[in-house]
């Protein structure tokens, strides 16, 4: 996806500083030919340069406020109720419970490969946008295990052994490369990097590492992906 479909959220989410948005959109071209990056920013700010994104440096700081004080608001709440209850015989709940800090400040983008059974007894699999779903979910309700983490049709990809069934769609902070379920590649729509899922190989991408969890009676197989976002400076 392009920087004409982030919204303001997801720019106030993943840019520290209004200078850091701006310098996002500034190429090498852009300071080849200019030779000053504060011109470069101004061309960019005015809407000249970069995307065609106009946000003012007004309408940022305002944003920004209200994104720190409800991210705040509620990362606090989880943490002080995840760090006293959490689930401990769970590795995957372990690990969301690790993660929560650096996904709530936008520094890290994870998805979660999980293998496991449904409420049918169906065998079920999917790439999950972690981030997405402890949004969408109930963060105190995953972390303390009250409520089942479990593969859904609307993950980024989504397999029922049994059934045959298969979905695929993009998600907040991914876009799917290719289609095939077994071979799957996703680019992080921030910083455009490659996440590659393919378990054959070594590198999963520049930014991002593979850990995979112990089985638990949870699930079958959960691997994790960790991409560091990398904002351009």
């Amino acid at each position: 996806m392009s920087q004409k479909q982030l919204t303001d959220e997801d720019i106030v989410k993943h840019f520290s500083t209004y200078e850091e948005f701006l310098d996002s959109q500034v190429t090498d071209t852009d300071l080849k030919y200019l030779e000053d990056v504060s011109v470069a920013r101004q061309l960019v700010e005015l809407g000249y340069r970069g995307s065609g994104i106009i946000i003012s440096r007004e309408q940022f700081a305002a944003r920004k406020r209200q994104y720190e004080e409800l991210k705040s608001n509620i990362s606090t709440g989880a943490r002080n109720e995840s760090q006293a209850q959490v689930t401990l015989d769970n590795p995957l709940i372990q690990a969301l419970a690790e993660r929560e800090e650096d996904l709530s400040l936008g520094h890290l983008d994870t998805i979660v490969f999980l293998r496991t059974t449904n409420s049918r007894s169906h065998e079920v699999s999917a790439y999950i946008d972690l981030q997405q779903r402890l949004l969408s979910d109930d963060w105190r309700q995953c972390l303390t295990g009250r409520s089942p983490f479990l593969p859904s049709p609307q993950d980024l990809s989504f397999y029922n052994w049994d059934t045959g069934c298969v979905s695929s769609k993009n998600s907040d902070h991914f876009d799917i490369i290719g289609t095939d379920h077994s071979c799957l590649l996703f680019r992080n729509k921030i910083d455009h990097k490659i996440i590659n899922v393919d378990p054959s190989v070594d590198d999963a991408g520049e930014g991002t590492t593979r850990h995979e969890l112990p089985p638990c009676a949870w699930y079958r197989q959960c691997v994790l992906y960790d991409h560091m976002i990398q904002h351009k400076l």
